[in-house]
């Protein structure tokens, strides 16, 4: 099973998502961003390279806060999101088509990639202070 990560990034009350471009099976979807993990390369890494790569932005990597195991075009993969710090680096839509901040409670009303849903449904499960 391949493993892919995903980024949950906090402003205020806000969190980052991105929307996918108009490509593929996905497309049009929101997520937080991130990907996949390399052979021999640590989830958090991965995170960090992933959001350089496609975002342009430096991040710290946190705690983990939800996974959930989802199959794409005939493979079994596994999401592990962490909360991440944004802490430099210039916003680059580089494989994305928007990104936006939204209020936990607006999330719902957002079309994400099924993976991203159980990091949503964990969002919306935390208390307001952490």
């Amino acid at each position: 099973m391949s493993v892919v990560t995903a980024a949950v990034i906090r402003r205020g009350g806000e969190f980052l998502i991105a929307k996918r471009r108009q490509i593929g099976d996905q497309a049009g979807k929101w997520e937080f961003p991130g990907g996949k993990v390399e052979p021999g390369e640590d989830e958090r890494a991965c995170l960090k390279r992933e959001l350089r790569e496609e975002l342009g932005i430096d991040v710290t990597v946190g705690g983990f806060v939800a996974g959930a195991d989802f199959e794409h075009s005939g493979r079994a993969y596994e999401l592990k999101a962490y909360e991440a710090e944004w802490t430099g680096g210039r916003m680059e839509l580089r494989e994305h088509e928007e990104c936006r901040w939204v209020p936990a409670a607006d999330l719902p009303g957002f079309d994400f990639a099924a993976s991203d849903r159980a990091v949503v449904n964990a969002l919306l499960d935390k208390p307001k202070g952490g």
